[in-house]
């Protein structure tokens, strides 16, 4: 952790947006330092936020409806070989 010079307050890293560096910030006085030094050391992380209607269900092969059979599963192989068959050169 890292304290401003001014008031001991704790400098938090956060990206300059002018020059699109990472930075530390004060957060009591607005102070800002150079992290060139420490860029390392910090890393920045940018959590988003989705909204209920953008999310995505995740369905994964272990859902019992979507379990196909071996010869299935053999027979849209074979489809699958036959279109990329159709756009080799």
């Amino acid at each position: 952790m890292e304290f401003c010079e001014k008031c001991d307050g704790l400098l938090v890293p956060k990206k300059d947006k002018k020059t699109g560096k990472m930075v530390l910030v004060c957060q009591i006085c607005g102070e800002i330092y150079s992290a060139e030094k420490k860029k390392a050391e910090y890393e920045l992380k940018v959590e988003i936020k989705h909204k209920e209607n953008e999310k995505l269900e995740v369905v994964t092969e272990n859902d019992e409806e979507f379990k196909i059979s071996e010869e299935e599963r053999e027979e849209l192989l074979e489809q699958y070989r036959e279109t990329l068959e159709l756009f080799e050169y």
